[in-house]
């Protein structure tokens, strides 16, 4: 009787200890940060993301000097067409958009726990974003180069006008200017020995390549090629003064921006731009404002009426739940344009996770026997499966 009484006591206390690490294996929730009374022991935090969008834009500066003989040049050239003014053009000639994830500070989540018996294997990105649970399968190279990009550094870059505009950076000092036409008098007098010695150089020219009549042995090949070569560089040098000259420069600027709230259409001024300063800050209305627009399809409106109707329900009902299983989004498609003067100049549809609905998973997904893999730039779900043991 005595050793029956010790076995059944064993039996009760091996049935505790079970259901006791049952009981615990269920404690696990998923709240908002926000709505959190305190951080435990053994709580994880994941981020859900909202989608930044980048808009890189290709500028073309194009900067014109007038020749200082420009005047003189159809008189003593018969060439018409010079330039007549120093002036800088701008033009954008490509644009593109890209996205990337940040964490969303509104939707901060805790997995809380009442100990590490129970704690489940939670893969993070290195900002944070949920990535996985119970799986191997990491995103990190991706996010790694992701977390790269939008520390670029022309970010949101506003040069500065003065500067970036000055035309004279651009001379005429490498225009060999032999002594005897620095020794004229007045400009008519040097643009009339300049334009005397462009028509000598196109003699000579003519006479190396077809031949004087006089001259016994002429360069050949490479030799020949390469004289031509450089008179006529220094041909173009010459009339640079009458013509005027051009340079162009290239420049790259990357603008983000956060879409914040889902409305059916969302719009503001990403730069003003002018054709003759380029970038230009807001408060210059001589630019032209850039209107980046983004419209959302509102193809997920019936999962949001859906969780509005049952959030009615359950308040009506006095059904508060206790436990919570991950919080996961399901993005919205949206267009992205591009806007200036009301004339679109590029377009792209994106996924726009803020955008969309955030909903929680049934909590038995968190028991450690599901593997759960998320798209981590999104915050949806990829994959749900059953671990196989």
């Amino acid at each position: 009787m005595m050793n029956y009484k010790k076995y059944f006591i064993f039996l009760l206390a091996i049935s505790v200890i079970f259901f006791s690490c049952k009981t615990e294996k269920q404690t696990l929730n998923v709240i908002n940060l926000k709505k959190a009374q305190g951080v435990r022991n053994y709580s994880n935090i994941y981020a859900l993301p909202k989608t930044v969008v980048r808009v890189n834009v290709h500028f073309t500066q194009t900067i014109s000097k007038v020749g200082p003989f420009s005047k003189y040049a159809e008189s003593l050239l018969g060439i018409k067409s010079v330039i007549s003014r120093d002036q800088v053009d701008w033009s954008i000639n490509k644009l593109d958009f890209t996205s990337y994830p940040v964490p969303d500070t509104n939707h901060l989540y805790i997995i809380e726990q009442e100990s590490d018996f129970n704690n489940i294997g939670i893969s993070l990105t290195a900002c944070g974003l949920i990535n996985s649970v119970n799986t191997n399968k990491i995103n990190d190279k991706y996010f790694y180069e992701i977390e790269k990009k939008q520390f670029a550094g022309t970010m949101n870059y506003n040069p500065e006008e003065e500067e970036l505009n000055n035309t004279n950076i651009l001379d005429f000092n490498d225009v060999p200017v032999l002594k005897d036409i620095q020794q004229k008098k007045t400009v008519y007098e040097k643009a009339k020995a300049m334009a005397e010695k462009i028509y000598t150089l196109r003699e000579d020219r003519a006479a190396i390549v077809v031949g004087d009549g006089y001259t016994e042995t002429m360069p050949d090949g490479l030799a020949l090629k390469e004289i031509v070569s450089s008179l006529n560089r220094l041909e173009q040098k010459y009339l640079s003064m009458f013509v005027g000259k051009k340079m162009q420069r290239e420049f790259n600027y990357s603008f983000d921006f956060v879409p914040d709230s889902p409305k059916k259409i969302t719009q503001a001024i990403l730069f003003r731009f002018s054709t003759s300063k380029g970038i230009v800050s807001f408060n210059d209305v001589s630019g032209s404002p850039v209107i980046i627009e983004i419209n959302s399809f509102q193809n997920i409106n019936q999962i949001a009426k859906f969780n509005k109707k049952q959030d009615h329900l359950k308040r009506v009902a006095k059904i508060d739940a206790k436990v919570h299983g991950l919080y996961y989004r399901i993005p919205e498609m949206g267009s992205v344009k591009l806007l200036i003067d009301e004339k679109v100049i590029a377009e792209k549809k994106v996924m726009i996770a803020q955008f969309g609905e955030v909903h929680p998973l049934n909590p038995e997904y968190l028991n450690g026997s599901y593997h759960i893999e998320f798209y981590p730039e999104l915050g949806s779900i990829k994959q749900i499966s059953k671990i196989m043991k």
